[in-house]
């Protein structure tokens, strides 16, 4: 681990949209994965919050 602070995120999807995601994987995952990596990009952009730039992975779990 590096000596600086981190934060672990986890976003999670209602049980009610396994049908959804069943219908067209592709299209949803993409758009979920753009949604969680904007999150935390627009926030650490903020002044209000760190004023920086972050980095981070995302991990899909099934």
């Amino acid at each position: 681990m590096l000596p600086v602070p981190y934060f672990h995120l986890v976003f999670t999807l209602p049980h009610d949209l396994n049908g959804l995601i069943a219908a067209a994987p592709r299209s949803l995952y993409e758009t979920l994965f753009a949604a969680v990596s904007a999150t935390p990009t627009e926030f650490a952009a903020n002044p209000r919050h760190l004023g920086g730039v972050s980095a981070f992975s995302v991990v899909l779990h099934t």
